[in-house]
């Protein structure tokens, strides 16, 4: 896994799976085979793996972290009402660790904004943002949420929200984006 042989690793997971369903390490191995198909990009194998993993080991304390994998699972097949409905949930419990809760906003955000559900996009936006999200995760949702601003109209709220990508940090990956688009809000 680690040396990101993902294939093989699937077999090694499901190997050791087979023999200690109810080892220590059962429910992070399971875990692991849907993480791998993720990374291999064959995300309805990690999706079906995932609910594997929910349905045998639904209070792991690795339960939130696996929904969320779930959710974004199915953002990367575009199945954005699937997505949004497992984020929803995710992120109404009350055990989500705070980095877990500001990726999955971040992921429910996008869900909305690919729904052209505008107003709720720029609300999970908006709230990652005032938690004072770190690095880049608060930059990907600055430039998100000026992105919906401005697909319904916004434009000074989209030209505020790309200012303080560069108010924040000007050396960011969507700086020059941001830069692009302030310019489009003022033409």
């Amino acid at each position: 896994y680690l040396a990101g042989k993902y294939d093989e690793a699937i077999v090694s997971f499901e190997e050791f799976l087979k023999k200690e369903q109810t080892h220590k390490y059962s429910d992070a191995a399971s875990y692991r085979v849907g993480e791998c198909f993720y990374k291999l990009k064959d995300y309805k194998s990690a999706i079906n793996a995932f609910n594997i993993f929910l349905k045998a080991y639904g209070d792991s304390t690795l339960k939130n972290e696996v929904k969320y994998w779930l959710g974004v699972s199915q953002i990367s097949l575009s199945n954005y009402p699937a997505a949004s409905k497992i984020l929803i949930e995710l992120n109404l419990s009350p055990e989500v660790p705070k980095d877990l809760s500001v990726r999955s906003k971040y992921a429910l955000g996008w869900c909305y904004f690919k729904q052209k559900k505008y107003w709720d996009s720029i609300k999970e936006l908006d709230g990652i943002i005032k938690e004072k999200a770190a690095g880049n995760l608060k930059m990907y949702s600055l430039y998100l949420a000026g992105n919906a601003y401005n697909s319904i109209g916004r434009l000074e709220d989209a030209k505020a929200t790309y200012i303080k990508i560069f108010n924040e940090n000007p050396d960011n990956e969507f700086s020059d984006d941001a830069l692009y688009w302030v310019a489009w809000c003022d033409y």
